[in-house]
């Protein structure tokens, strides 16, 4: 305790005087070798419970990273609990227990996501699973559960499948019209539409980023009140259905000016209970938690300050914004993007920094202008993006944000300044894909042809 003592005081220094961050390494460094210096048992998991959404068998992999969720005392503990499904290509997810945040994390790229958390507390509980999808900021259905976490045993949640999201260009048409329905869910699924009232069901797949779209038309259709909901299959696995959208096929036509709402402006989610149905057991052994709980306490606090350096390192990170313009044109009735490609050999849009008495705004149409010779430009000021990440300048770290404004240009002639620019292109979605080099500037693209789309 009397080291924990001292690796307490360094940290506080730390963020005190802004020591150097070396020290602070060197000391959590001879702190774990404390530690880790003295033999310990390993966990194995031998006993397993595992319970199912979608009556799916399913057991826990031997190799499971785990996050110790303990309080850090000898109380007695359950093993494993895990939480295991799909959501939407890098959704935030969050998890409550007994309506307190316990984890925040994130789905990969398929939208496959899995958390196992140990040594929770014994007992009856009710947790709450949320998704997040980041380019609408959309939250979905929340599932509730309610777990019985016994000593020694594993209890695995499998099949989880949040629904797809669900968007319209419009609230009202001309019978005749196309209506265009769009959303999100994981790549490559099974999408089915059901139209009601009369029950309509359509079918159509995801792409490889998870995005489906559906125009349909309204031909034949009477007048009146109609819905239209989404859900999702992938691997015999089905999600629920989502949120229900209302339409009217009438006399005349309402289209849905795109906003992006916030967490607070959006409805409450819809909570859905889920009953739980334990299905196997796989082997009754030896019970799994070590014999040295102590030691494993102690390790938790070196995992604490472990997970403190990330946070002193960003403390020392500055902050550079530029700001720029994502212009757009139609022609031949499709979308076109203007990219440019600057001499470091990647393609972006224009964009640039900051100067002295200027917005945002008066930045990114400067940049616009300085880069590309288009004066004539009607941006959206409340329709913007942002991106960040990591660079390096010498010895120095920084966090580089870019923010862009959606831009609409008539004139799409393009004078550049070779300084700046070595090459241009107005480019379809599906172009500006392909010459993207970085992720971060294809998401920016997805958020902003998906507000065009509800633009349409």
């Amino acid at each position: 305790m009397k080291q924990l003592k001292k690796s307490a005081i360094v940290i506080s220094l730390a963020f005190k005087f802004k020591i150097n961050i070396f020290f602070l390494v060197l000391n959590i460094f001879f702190f774990g070798i404390m530690f880790f210096a003295i033999p310990v048992k390993a966990v194995v998991l031998t006993e397993t419970s595992s319970i199912t959404m979608s009556a799916i068998v399913t057991s826990t992999s031997p190799a499971v990273i785990v996050i110790n969720s303990g309080s850090g005392s000898l109380i007695p503990k359950s093993g494993v609990l895990i939480f295991r499904g799909y959501a939407y290509p890098e959704a935030f997810l969050t998890l409550r227990k007994n309506g307190e945040i316990i984890s925040v994390f994130n789905a990969n790229l398929n939208g496959f996501f899995e958390l196992a958390l140990s040594r929770m507390d014994l007992g009856v509980f009710d947790f709450n699973l949320g998704a997040k999808e980041i380019l609408s900021g959309e939250l979905s259905p929340i599932f509730k559960f309610n777990i019985n976490l016994e000593k020694d045993s594993n209890t695995v949640i499998d099949g989880i499948f949040f629904p797809p999201t669900i968007h319209a260009n419009k609230s009202e048409v001309i019978s005749g019209d196309v209506i265009k329905f769009f959303g999100r869910t994981v790549p490559n699924a099974k999408v089915v539409l059901e139209v009601g009232p009369h029950s309509e069901i359509l079918n159509l797949t995801s792409d490889d980023l998870g995005n489906w779209v559906f125009n349909y038309n309204t031909s034949g259709i009477e007048k009146g009140n109609y819905y239209i909901k989404s859900k999702a299959i992938l691997n015999n696995l089905f999600s629920i259905y989502s949120q229900t959208i209302n339409f009217k096929v009438g006399d005349k036509t309402i289209e849905i000016k795109p906003e992006v709402k916030t967490e607070q402006e959006q409805k409450p989610p819809v909570e859905i209970e889920i009953p739980l149905f334990p299905t196997t057991t796989i082997s009754k052994e030896e019970p799994i938690i070590s014999e040295k709980n102590k030691i494993q306490d102690l390790n938790s606090y070196l995992y604490l300050l472990l997970l403190l350096l990330p946070l002193l390192l960003l403390l020392e990170k500055k902050k550079i914004c530029s700001y720029g313009i994502i212009p757009t044109t139609i022609k031949d009735g499709q979308v076109m993007f203007l990219l440019i490609k600057s001499h470091l050999g990647f393609w972006t849009f224009p964009r640039g920094h900051q100067e002295e008495n200027e917005n945002e705004v008066d930045t990114a149409f400067r940049e616009l202008i300085e880069e590309t010779g288009i004066s004539q430009c009607a941006i959206e000021k409340n329709i913007s993006f942002s991106e960040s990440y990591k660079i390096k300048i010498g010895k120095k770290r920084f966090i580089k944000v870019n923010k862009y404004f959606l831009g609409f240009v008539r004139d799409t002639k393009v004078v550049i300044d070779n300084k700046e620019v070595i090459d241009y292109r107005w480019a379809t979605f599906e172009e500006a894909l392909d010459l993207f080099s970085y992720e971060n500037s294809k998401v920016i693209l997805y958020k902003a042809n998906q507000a065009l789309m509800v633009k349409k």
